[in-house]
């Protein structure tokens, strides 16, 4: 019976091991920062009522450059404006890459997209073509009458349920305009009217919304997989 606990102890025992030592040779290459449990780091000690005010306090202690581990991944917080220039404009090459998180290899073809796809060659002619073609100010300009055509339809559908004493919710209808306008823009067509059309694209906008929620756990489940 001993031998048997020992033998299921043993994995555990030697996942702390390495884990403590791997903690102990990084220690003085990671910026200070509020003391851990194992495995789930700092997440017990995470305010997500109020992130702003709790990293506020940290940088207090610990100063400007600090680090976390949420979970199995570590995580530097910066406070400082200083700082902040100089990862964003001095050092920008060494900090663009993004991670491979399994949610986001789910929602976008294995980050085959502009968002979330690593810092690479393809990365910067996709980033190239997007700022000529799509994003430039004519461009844009040529998006304008779209937008102030579904903002014209919202407020008179507003005045309408108003008029009638109808109540408005504020989220279904941010929802449409958002939608409508992104269709109009990218597709041609909008989802307003109701139907099959209408509902399967606001499917597909909840499912996004779970799958980009589940950004940390896929996180954690990537580098899991990776040990």
């Amino acid at each position: 019976m001993i031998f048997l606990l020992l033998l299921l102890s043993l994995p555990i025992i030697t996942i702390l091991f390495f884990q403590a030592k791997n903690h102990k040779h990084a220690t003085n290459l990671q910026p200070p920062g509020p003391p851990g449990l194992p495995f789930i780091g700092n997440l017990h000690q995470f305010d997500g009522q109020s992130p702003h005010t709790y990293l506020r306090r940290l940088s207090n202690k610990h100063g400007p450059v600090m680090s976390l581990k949420l979970g199995f991944r570590p995580v530097v917080v910066i406070s400082s404006a200083d700082a902040v220039k100089e990862i964003m404009k001095s050092h920008d090459a060494v900090f663009s890459s993004r991670p491979l998180l399994v949610s986001l290899q789910r929602l976008t073809y294995n980050c085959l997209d502009v968002a979330f796809s690593p810092y690479n060659d393809v990365w910067r002619e996709m980033r190239k073509i997007s700022t000529i073609h799509l994003f430039s100010a004519k461009q844009v300009q040529s998006s304008l009458p779209i937008f102030e055509d579904e903002v014209r339809k919202m407020m008179a559908k507003i005045a309408r349920d108003a008029s009638s004493s109808s109540v408005v919710n504020l989220s279904e209808t941010m929802m449409s305009l958002s939608s409508n306008s992104i269709c109009r823009v990218a597709f041609g067509k909008t989802y307003g009217d109701e139907g099959y059309g209408k509902n399967r694209f606001f499917d597909l906008l909840h499912e996004m919304q779970s799958i980009l929620g589940g950004l940390l756990c896929g996180g954690l489940l990537a580098l899991v997989s990776m040990d």
